[in-house]
């Protein structure tokens, strides 16, 4: 499978089978489907040979109604309703309601709505886990809720609405390797808020080593030369 990764900064729902003649676009991270609406006008029609499949995974429903209208009209376009993570389950989510944290750039309104999952009590999109005391129960969640709503003001953004909720997780290495082959086309976009560097070292636990590796300019001295 030649996987190509796209990490952001800025009706047949018949999953595609491993055969060689797939190419397909992966969404984790939906949100709103603004990198749909992007794939479908910059790279949809410019593909040397047909998409085959495009799935999009979101974990905050407030978004489904959206995201099914646009994947409606891509190629065999599918939701997934769960979170791309390590493994099969369910976790905790930071969920925030649609438009409910905005900014004005230019004169141009923008949707900064960001869910994440939780770990120790923590989303990931807040910083290391291990980089503090996680906050616990929803007396700290309240309390760490109204310093957002404060930060996002003095940025010039409307507060942000928050909850804490259980969402499904996906197993993306068991998921990706259940429906394509070596030899398929995958553009992988990923914007899982926090979460892509767990979701990465799972796809490639193993990292084969570099045949051809450069000569390193400043070596170390050797402590113990042989004589």
């Amino acid at each position: 499978m030649r996987l190509r990764a796209f990490i952001t900064l800025f009706p047949g729902v018949v999953p595609a089978l491993p055969s060689g003649k797939n190419r397909a676009f992966v969404d984790l991270g939906a949100n709103d489907g603004q990198s749909l609406s992007w794939f479908e006008a910059e790279l949809l029609h410019r593909s040397p040979t047909p998409y085959t499949s495009v799935t999009a995974f979101e974990m905050n429903p407030a978004f489904e109604a959206v995201l099914r209208q646009t994947l409606s009209r891509l190629p065999a376009g599918r939701l997934e309703k769960a979170a791309a993570w390590v493994e099969e389950g369910s976790m905790e989510a930071h969920l925030q309601l649609p438009g409910s944290r905005t900014a004005t750039k230019g004169g141009v309104l923008y949707n900064m709505t960001a869910s994440a999952l939780m770990v120790g009590g923590k989303p990931l999109n807040r910083g290391p886990v291990g980089g503090g005391a996680p906050s616990r129960g929803r007396a700290a969640r309240r309390s760490s809720g109204r310093v957002l709503e404060q930060q996002e003001r003095r940025r010039g953004g409307s507060a942000a609405r928050q909850g804490v909720f259980t969402v499904p997780t996906v197993d993306m290495a068991g998921w990706l390797g259940a429906r394509f082959c070596r030899e398929d086309d995958v553009f992988l976009k990923m914007d899982i808020e926090g979460a892509e560097f767990e979701v990465l070292e799972h796809l490639n636990p193993d990292p084969e080593p570099n045949p051809n590796p450069e000569p390193n300019p400043n070596p170390e001295p050797n402590p113990n030369p042989e004589p």
